[in-house]
This record gives structure tokens, sequence and C-alpha cells, in this order.
């Protein structure tokens, strides 16, 4: 009995050696291929043989191999027997299951899209966040200084001449600037015909692209509106922006450190309108400053005689750049026509400032989810949009100079 008994083990063990043996030989690629056709008859088949004689151990095996090869708890039984059990196919919904292999060069195109429809965030100051908040230590600019003499660019520090006098002890003053990452979300929805019917994308000399770019003609033309309407959403709210009150950045027109000029007469736009606010730009913002007008305003601004039309060329744009070009200059300084500022007669229809001191805090570069499972009964296509970012102007607060008396800031609006 003995005898039998080890004679039957010996087989088993024989089996089961072999079918280990013909699993190790799966190569990888054929196991993927297995999972993304929804197929584990042939995996299953090929390990239920290993315990024939144990139908409670054949599962228990089954299962255990299963979950450890597809790294997933989807797998039951049912009885001596095994269920329908499928795993679903890699998707682009989700990072766990094949969101994260998306194309780097979706979220290139958008950016690239954002960059070159606003005139604002190729000219601001972009710093990474790591998570969802951000505290970022800057130098104590806004408070005045207490004597005639006192820099304010640097925290109040106040070096003196002297000849073999011992020093005497300065110490710079900090602000504690903070950002949290909003979200910026939008989605559409569009019929896999039209996504395959588009065909290829062409490379143009406006929108250069390799020929191997894996963009179609209908996802080029999607992420070039999807760009555009981020750039209008984000530079929108980087202009009129209400902060966190309302879960967005906060724009230059309603920030507490925007001196608002005084207008000559109501509903107008007069040159004493241009010189009070350039009086009343930072010294050092005359390097990076622009001017920005409501369309509305346009027509006063171009009667003024300090405007050019033919002065300004654009020597910062590299070759086959596309961004929004100014329509002239004033006060030597270029100006820019957009339709989110407020119209003329209201504060903010003429704002000079200078972008490089406008901070935009970017959580993450912007996300493309595309996933065709959603609407799978419906042959459509999601595409979801996800951009986290936070800005506000740098100086929470007006600067006084150094004689105690003149008042300055890096953004000017015209009031009311």
């Amino acid at each position: 009995m003995a005898v039998y008994a080890r004679d039957k083990v010996d087989r088993w063990s024989g089996q089961t050696t072999g079918v280990s043996g013909k699993v190790q030989q799966l190569a990888p690629q054929e196991l993927v291929l297995i999972t993304q056709r929804k197929s584990l008859v042939h995996f299953l088949n090929l390990v239920r043989g290993a315990h024939p004689h144990n139908p409670q151990r054949q599962q228990y095996t089954c299962q255990k191999q299963l979950e450890k090869d597809y790294q997933t708890d989807r797998v039951t039984a049912a009885g001596n027997g095994w269920q329908a059990v499928t795993k679903a196919v890699m998707s682009e919904s989700s990072g766990l299951t094949g969101g994260y292999l998306l194309p780097q060069d979706y979220s290139d195109a958008l950016l690239e899209v954002i960059a070159e429809e606003s005139f604002i965030y190729p000219r601001a100051t972009v710093i990474p966040m790591f998570s969802a908040d951000l505290q970022a230590p800057r130098l104590d600019v806004e408070t005045a200084p207490t004597a005639a003499g006192i820099c304010p660019f640097f925290g109040g520090v106040n070096f003196l001449w002297g000849l073999e006098d011992a020093a005497v002890e300065t110490e710079p003053t900090f602000r504690m600037g903070s950002f949290h990452a909003w979200d910026l979300l939008g989605y559409c929805t569009v019929s896999n015909q039209w996504l395959q019917d588009a065909g290829a994308i062409q490379p143009t000399t406006e929108s250069p692209r390799p020929a191997a770019s894996p963009l179609l003609m209908a996802e080029h033309y999607l992420l070039r509106m999807f760009g555009r309407a981020s750039a209008l959403t984000a530079e929108w709210a980087f202009l009129n922006g209400a902060g966190a009150a309302q879960q967005m950045p906060l724009g230059i027109v309603r920030a507490p450190g925007t001196f608002a000029a005084a207008r000559a007469g109501a509903n107008l736009i007069a040159v004493a309108d241009v010189a009070n606010m350039a009086a009343r730009l930072l010294p050092y913002s005359w390097m990076n400053a622009i001017w920005a007008c409501s369309p509305t305003a346009l027509a006063q601004i171009q009667q003024i005689a300090s405007y050019s039309i033919n002065q300004y060329h654009e020597v910062e744009q590299e070759p086959r750049v596309r961004r929004p070009r100014p329509c002239g200059v004033l006060s030597s300084l270029p100006l820019f026509v957009t339709d989110k500022l407020p119209t003329l007669g209201n504060r903010g229809d003429l704002v000079l400032f200078d972008p490089s001191l406008y901070i935009i805090a970017q959580r993450m570069e912007v996300v493309v989810d595309v996933s065709p499972d959603d609407l799978f009964r419906n042959n459509q296509t999601v595409y979801r949009i996800w951009l986290r970012l936070d800005g506000k102007p740098m100086t929470s607060g007006t600067i006084t100079l150094q004689d105690t008396t003149t008042v300055v800031a890096p953004y000017v609006v015209l009031a009311v």
C-alpha cells in the first residue's frame, strides 16, 4: 500500500513538474497578449492539470498563481469549477491600467499651444509644486522704509558708510507666499469614426512635428482646441481671478498689491491717464513691463500722442514660435489687446504690469486622459483635460520707495 501511494505521489510530482515547466516557458509577451485579449482560458487549462486528484488544491493553486502573475484579486471559483473570469483590458482612463503610458506628446502639445496663445504665461515666473500646497518665502518689500535712504527691495537691509567705524547690525525681513493647486478641468466626447477618418497630421511651418508623431489630424485639432481653451481660461484668471475665495488664481486687476491710478474723465482714456500710470510703475519693472487693454479701449489709446504702431519689433520671438503680437507701443512698452479685460470705463480696461513678477505655481503639466471605455456602447471616446496650478502677484501690497513718500507697484490699473 505504501508503494502504491509513493507511486501516486511520484506520478503527481512529475505532472506538476511538467506543467510548471510549461508555465515557465510562457514568454512575458505571450502573457501580455493573453491579458489584452481578455482570455485566461489557455492559462487556466494549463495550471488546472497540476493537481488532477485534488480539486480544492487545484483551485487554490490556480487562483494564487493567477493573482501573482496578473497582480489582481479578481480570480474567483464557484464550487469545484471555475467561473468565467476575464481580466480588464488595459485602458487609458486609469493610470494603474495603462493611463501612465499615454504619450508625453499630448502634454507637450497642449503646453505648447498654451504658450502660443498666452501673452502672460511665457513671461511669468513659473515654479513647480510638488504637493497641493506650496509655501514660498520672499523678502519683505512692502513695509515702508523707516528713514530716507533705506532701500525697500532687500527686506530693510541698510548699509552705512564710514571710516574705521564698527559695523551696525542689519537684518532682512521676510514674508511668506502661499499657493494652492486649483483644478482646471474640462472634457469632450467625440465619435471614433471621426477620429479614424480625419487622417494623419501633416507637418507645417506653423506647427512642425516629426513624421513619426502618433497624433492624428483629429487629435491634433482637439489638442489645439483644448490648449486654446485652457490658455483663455487660465489667462482670464491671471488678470481677473478672485483668488482662494473662488478656488482660482488671484488676478492682477483685483490683487491688493495693485496700484489703482485715478482716471482723468469718466469712460475716457487720456494722455494724463497713461502718464499717471507710467509714473506709478516700479522702476525695476520697466525692463519687463507690458501694457494690456480691452478692445473697447483701443480706439482712444490709438489717438494718444505717445502711442506708436510701428516702433515695436518682436526681437524676443524665436523662429517658428507663434505668440500673440502687440498692436503697438505705449510709452516705449508693448501694448497687447485682449478681451479678458473689462470694457471701457471700468477698473482694469487698461493695465500696466510686470509679468515676470507674477508667479504661476504649477502642480503638474497638462494631463490628457483618453478613455474609449466610458461610452464604449456608443462608439465614442472621451478626452479629459486636467491642469492644476495657482497664480498670484509676487507682492501683496504697494511699495514705498526710499524717499518714504513715493508709492509704486509692479502692477498698475486704471481705476473707474
